[in-house]
């Protein structure tokens, strides 16, 4: 599958600033929804790299994009690939997981290219 066609795709891995723990952080919603709640919004989710969502009671929507990262079908990509698809677009910083986890430069070059953001962090 190529960038054009993807619907998600991992923007960062490294350690939690946060706990220490492995994590990944993957944007969704590439292809554009209708969903009644978030719209054309891109979502964020930082997840733990080896805990199975199911035992970190995570929602459905998290558990699905930690299944389809963990059989590769999300692929590693860099938000300059994809800024053309994003440029007009809002994102969701935090839909699952804490944006405090992520260092601040990753979120400043996904903002940089869309058209506005909102977050929440537990810290």
């Amino acid at each position: 599958m190529s960038l054009r066609d993807t619907n998600s795709i991992e923007i960062w891995r490294g350690k939690s600033l946060v706990t220490g723990d492995p994590i990944v952080v993957l944007l969704a919603g590439l292809r554009r929804s209708d969903h009644r709640t978030t719209g054309a919004m891109l979502q964020t989710y930082i997840l733990h790299r080896d805990q199975d969502p199911n035992d970190a009671i995570c929602p459905p929507q998290a558990l699905a994009i930690w299944w389809s990262w963990r059989m590769g079908t999300i692929a590693p990509s860099s938000i300059t690939e994809i800024k053309t698809r994003i440029q007009d677009r809002k994102v969701r910083i935090g839909t699952y997981g804490d944006p405090a986890a992520v260092p601040a430069r990753v979120w400043t070059a996904l903002i940089r290219h869309t058209a506005g953001h909102t977050g929440y962090t537990h810290q």
